[in-house]
């Protein structure tokens, strides 16, 4: 049921914002304009690569935290390092880490060809939280250019702290606006 509800308002939202819809990801896939919706997942081909992602992100970093957190930026780290050593190929980063006025938020960032990227990410996520985050006083960020349902409905039905966000050049959606709003 949630999986219908979920799937009905990604077609609202696909309706509202002018994203095309396709009948598989195999047509997704060579769908030669920016952004496309496929069953259960919203894709946007505007950043062929993570570090495209990245760069992107960091370039606009003031606006998002202004415009869409809510929350003015006073410091951003890229690469932030959240591991126990301090030096190796082993040390664990997260891809950025802002420091804002009211908050902290750890923001994970993909740009991936299959949803189990973004699963892996909750993984992610969840480790640094274990570190950086205490309660009210951080948050962690999934910020993707592949929304999927199943991924959003695993933070649902484990009530897990992330916040999932789907970002291309031209809008920035949450799950809770364009998932959540036939529920």
């Amino acid at each position: 049921m949630l999986k219908e509800r979920a799937m009905a308002s990604f077609k609202m939202a696909q309706a509202a914002s002018d994203i095309p819809l396709f009948m598989s990801i195999d047509e997704l896939a060579e769908h030669s304009g920016k952004v496309g919706l496929c069953g259960n997942t919203v894709q946007s081909f505007d950043f062929p690569k993570e570090k495209d992602l990245v760069e992107y992100f960091m370039w606009n970093i003031k606006g998002f935290c202004k415009n869409y957190l809510r929350d003015p930026l006073v410091k951003a780290e890229e690469q932030y390092s959240v591991g126990v050593r301090e030096f190796g190929p082993r040390e664990r980063r997260v891809d950025v880490f802002a420091r804002c006025k009211r908050k902290n938020y750890c923001i994970e960032l993909k740009s991936p060809k299959w949803s189990r990227e973004n699963l892996a990410a909750i993984g992610q996520l969840l480790n640094y939280g274990r570190k950086f985050c205490k309660d009210g006083e951080s948050e962690l960020l999934l910020i993707t250019t592949l929304y999927d349902v199943e991924t959003y409905e695993t933070i649902q039905r484990f009530n897990l702290p992330i916040r999932y966000i789907f970002m291309d050049k031209s809008r920035t959606m949450e799950g809770k606006g364009f998932l959540q709003s036939q529920m």
